[in-house]
């Protein structure tokens, strides 16, 4: 894990200040020094109907997210989270469990 964890900004061409999100807390804390949120939770409460997807999707979709490390896919259970990830990233690297994601240019 740690080995493409280590690899995934340079593999997006992220800068300093940019953000690697994911759906595990841990491949956050190696790539950027802290977590943004737990998945693998906030998915069962976004299905619940209990956590509302368009801050998060609104997140994914910031400037500064240049990475997305999928582990689990789990926030794919939620169709409106799957569709704003492949809407917005292209995967770059992976291993048996681990894909990197690099966000796509923004569109003018």
């Amino acid at each position: 894990m740690s080995d493409l964890i280590a690899r995934a900004r340079p593999l997006c061409g992220a800068c300093p200040g940019d953000f690697v999100m994911s759906d595990d807390p841990a491949a956050e804390l190696l790539a950027d020094g802290r977590v943004y949120t737990t998945g693998y939770q906030m998915t069962f409460l976004a299905l619940d109907g209990r956590y509302p997807t368009g801050p998060w999707i609104a997140d994914l979709d910031r400037p500064e997210v240049t990475c997305f490390v999928e582990h689990t896919r789990i926030m794919r259970a939620v169709p409106a989270l799957a569709r704003a990830l492949d809407a917005r990233f292209t995967p770059v690297a992976s291993t048996d469990d681990w894909t990197v994601l690099r966000a796509s240019p923004a569109s003018p």
